[in-house]
């Protein structure tokens, strides 16, 4: 066998070997989806939980936690965002239209 057909059998390897690597990691993360949506099924039903909190907590079942810290960084590396601008905003809007007439005193 020549090198150039050497280097193209190694080439096709190399890639076989990189695209059973990402199934792989991707066969994990199934399973450990799977076995979280299971578990809180488990609980919901331990917890003695209505179907709506049973729904929730399945949807919440592959929620990661975030660090601290973790959302100022995303708000200081994306310049377009204002915190403090949205924040005024959002306190500023007009509620009362929101109430209904029959609560308001």
């Amino acid at each position: 066998m020549n090198k150039r057909a050497m280097d193209k059998q190694l080439k096709r390897e190399k890639f076989t070997c990189q695209e059973m690597r990402s199934e792989l990691e991707n066969c994990i993360d199934e399973e450990n989806k799977r076995v979280n949506v299971d578990s809180a099924k488990k609980r919901a039903v331990l917890q003695h939980m209505d179907y709506d909190g049973f729904r929730q907590m399945v949807l919440g079942a592959n929620l990661k936690n975030i660090k601290a810290g973790a959302l100022e960084t995303i708000v200081a590396k994306d310049h377009h965002l204002n915190p403090t601008a949205t924040q005024s905003a959002i306190s500023n809007k007009d509620i009362k239209s929101h109430i209904p007439s029959h609560l308001e005193s």
